[in-house]
């Protein structure tokens, strides 16, 4: 099977899965934008473009994992760059800082951050915003 038959082949499958469950089902599609748990695996060109018009066709939310792939290791600021795809929203940590100070963090597109234009997010953790990871961020940013 060709790089290209395997990109159509798993797509259609991600279409199976969604269409079987119900998109109502499904709270949003993530993944990792080049997994490196099992290896460096590069997703097939065209692959992450699909996933994307899969996601906008039923209305699921996109979300990318660049924790380990983010922040300049692809050679652009996000993996997902270099595929022209925009996700929702985009998990991000270790290379945000250099591994110096545990940090991480979550970017999200303009229609879910206007959502919380009149939502309040009760969410807080306990060393959210620290002063000393986030000045460790600014540092490696402008480095």
């Amino acid at each position: 099977m060709t790089e290209e038959e395997e990109c159509l082949r798993a797509l259609a499958h991600l279409r199976r899965i969604i269409e079987c469950e119900g998109p109502g089902a499904i709270a949003a599609i993530l993944l990792e934008s080049i997994p490196g748990t099992a290896g460096i695996l590069v997703p097939p060109d065209g692959y992450m473009q699909g996933v994307r018009a899969l996601a906008d066709e039923f209305g699921i939310v996109l979300i990318l994992d660049e924790v380990m792939a983010g922040f300049g290791r692809t050679g652009s600021w996000f993996a997902f760059e270099q595929d022209g795809v925009v996700p929702d929203l985009v998990t991000f940590a270790k290379g945000v800082n250099a591994g110096y100070v545990p940090a991480g963090g979550v970017l999200i597109s303009d229609p879910i951050a206007r959502y919380f234009d009149d939502h309040f997010f009760a969410g807080g953790l306990t060393y959210s915003g620290h002063p000393l990871a986030m000045a460790a961020i600014v540092a490696t940013i402008d480095a």
